[in-house]
């Protein structure tokens, strides 16, 4: 059965709603921006050198490790990116190169800006550090057949994962990453992150983060409007937490990546 797509506005933004069946609802997608999918891409700054880095034989064994770990480990997440990369017509390892462009263990200059303080009131703020590219892109909002509804702010060709998102369970939350220099074979933070969007709790999403390691590091900034937390698992990396926020790594110890 088709997905449906629904197109608005706010704010000045494009809003897609797309809703059906998780594989057609990727393709409707891709279908639905092709020409935003194909411009995100070719004005990435950091695309040529990632194409390069791959085609040789060290990132062609690299890329290839992240991408077994990240299909065993999030199979569905990483066919949603093939379902979009095939409704837009575009190339899926580019796709791929992008959303793993962190977790290469080659410098790529991104990541956004976040700010935590803990006083007599704990906050954390998150600004969008985009590249120029990615100014003014649109939003999302999946509505996959049993998954809970997801809003995000969304850069085309990337998995919707990767910026502000906000879910039918009442959690929202910013992501940035420290990029790890020697990451470990382990799925890609894309998609580990993608996966987070159906945690019901605020303590099962810190929960998620801690015992889903990934290649890279995302951190994520996440607030809950519902109710209080309990502590922070002990092994969690939380640099920031009060009645309702968590400020939590998945960071782990990681190998030296083999070469």
């Amino acid at each position: 059965m088709a997905a449906g797509i629904r197109e608005q506005e706010l704010a000045g933004l494009r809003w897609l709603v797309v809703s059906g069946e998780r594989t057609e609802v990727f393709r409707a997608l891709g279908r639905a921006a092709p020409a935003e999918v194909h411009a995100v891409q070719d004005a990435l700054p950091e695309r040529s050198a990632l194409r390069r880095w791959a085609a040789t034989e060290r990132g062609r064994r690299r890329v290839g490790r992240l991408l077994d770990a990240t299909h065993a480990a999030c199979g569905r997440q990483l066919a949603e990116l093939r379902a979009l990369a095939a409704g837009a017509g575009a190339d899926f390892h580019d796709l791929l190169l992008a959303n793993l462009r962190g977790d290469l263990g080659v410098d790529d200059g991104t990541g956004c800006t976040d700010l935590g303080s803990r006083r007599t009131r704990s906050y954390v703020a998150h600004n969008e550090d985009g590249a120029p590219a990615l100014d003014g892109r649109l939003l999302l909002t999946l509505l996959v057949d049993e998954d809970v509804p997801v809003t995000v702010q969304w850069y085309p060709g990337f998995l919707p994962a990767n910026t502000f998102t906000a879910t039918g369970h009442g959690l929202v939350w910013g992501i940035n990453h420290v990029q790890a220099t020697r990451p470990a074979d382990a799925p890609g933070r894309h998609f580990v992150a993608r996966a987070l969007q159906q945690a019901p709790t605020l303590d099962s999403a810190v929960d998620h983060l801690r015992t889903r390691p990934c290649t890279g590091t995302p951190t994520t900034c996440a607030t809950c409007p519902t109710r209080p937390t309990r502590p922070a698992p002990p092994r969690t990396r939380t640099t920031a937490r009060g009645r309702h926020t968590a400020w939590a790594s998945s960071r782990r110890a990681s190998p030296a990546a083999r070469s």
